[in-house]
């Protein structure tokens, strides 16, 4: 039997109609992101490991569940408290997420280390070990009844994760609003940090909270929040990933229905190359994010095209020697894929340019690198992307 404290803490008490849409809107984006766009840029993979998990601690915290959970034959030594754990440890692998999201965003390849990527699935790990050892004693009870360091040390674990990655995604979308021109895409920016801070004053005031329980001062500011004030706290901290979220999906849909403008259709038509060409190779990718934030469809267009002749170069210096550039786009392709082969291979050393191989002076006009980008994925067998991610 659950305590009315540790139900407050764990079960939401917002509606079906309004949490529903929204729970299904944001199943939608991640979906079609991931299964139609396809879309594999490492801030976007990250963006939706932090929409999984945050999803899965929403679920957590849906009575169904509980019920289901209850009436299983197989799961229902789960108590309350065990499904209260799994939330918050899934709410520190979205926080984890988040933070490598905010990292990536801030790097110019879109790219973080490997050494990072392991040390922060190793903390998402031992915080959620560490959640179920503290919680131990608290059987049918919330950690906030057992009014001893374990309170603290429970909650600061469950919110301290945020606080980094928040705290470098608001930097950064400070620096959005002070070079944005466009007062939709400012007030855009403005509601983001708005979510930000009201996600930072609660995760902040629960660890407050914790440590004043912890000290036996119970009063309005350190008892456990209600249920209705959890809802409250929790869903404006994610609805960002909407506006975030959308954008992409609305122009995919467009260029699909025949709506796309003609920077957006160039886009499309650049994208299978441009995929694997910044995945072999994502030193030469631009930085994520223009001055004033998410970059317009005519400047997506500009940076992929720059990108290219870069890597179209760099490539190049990795064929035989002596080497000559066809004339034929298709034939252009397999020497380009022959070259990222080479490269990905890593066991070719590059020429030093010169007289061993010719410049792909081609890369530098854009009706013959869209003749190219057309031709790429007819006459690739093997990807490069594959290439590089097994080498």
């Amino acid at each position: 039997m659950a305590s009315s404290i540790l139900e407050d803490q764990t079960v939401s008490t917002l509606p079906d109609i309004v949490k529903a849409p929204l729970l299904a809107l944001g199943a939608f984006l991640v979906l079609y992101r991931i299964l139609v766009i396809r879309d594999r840029r490492p801030t976007s993979t990250a963006a939706n490991w932090y929409a999984f998990w945050i999803a899965v601690y929403a679920l957590t915290r849906e009575h169904a569940l509980h019920k289901w959970i209850g009436d299983s034959r197989y799961l229902s030594m789960l108590s309350m408290s065990d499904v209260r754990n799994i939330g918050y440890a899934a709410f520190a692998a979205s926080a984890m997420s988040l933070f490598l999201l905010a990292v990536r965003w801030r790097s110019r390849t879109g790219l973080a280390s490997l050494r990072l990527s392991i040390v922060a699935c190793t903390i998402v790990v031992g915080i959620g070990v560490a959640l179920f050892v503290l919680a131990s004693p608290a059987r049918g009870l919330a950690v906030e009844e057992l009014h001893s360091w374990r309170t603290g040390v429970y909650l600061t674990l469950y919110c301290v994760a945020f606080l980094p990655a928040e705290g470098i995604i608001a930097a950064i979308l400070i620096g959005m609003a002070r070079a944005a021109t466009d007062w939709k895409r400012r007030t855009l920016v403005l509601l983001l940090l708005a979510a930000i801070l009201v996600s930072a004053i609660d995760l902040a005031t629960r660890i407050v909270s914790g440590w004043m329980l912890a000290a036996g001062e119970v009063n309005w500011f350190s008892e456990p929040r209600s249920a209705v004030l959890n809802d409250l706290l929790f869903y404006p901290s994610v609805i960002w990933l909407v506006p975030v979220g959308a954008p992409l999906v609305i122009q995919d849909i467009r260029m699909r229905l025949g709506f796309a403008s003609s920077a957006e259709g160039r886009i499309q038509a650049l994208s299978p190359m441009w995929n694997d060409l910044t995945t072999v190779a994502p030193q030469y990718r631009l930085a994520e994010l223009s001055d004033s934030g998410l970059p317009s469809a005519t400047e997506r267009e500009h940076r992929m095209r720059i990108e290219l002749e870069d890597i179209v170069f760099a490539m190049a210096r990795y064929l035989p020697v002596n080497a000559q550039w066809p004339a034929d786009p298709a034939d252009r392709a397999r020497m380009l894929h022959l070259a990222c082969t080479r490269y990905s291979a890593k066991n070719t050393q590059p020429h030093p340019g010169g007289d061993t191989v010719q410049l792909p002076t081609w890369a530098t006009d854009d009706g013959a690198v869209d003749a190219v980008a057309a031709a790429w994925m007819s006459v690739t067998d093997a990807r490069p992307t594959a290439l590089a991610a097994s080498s």
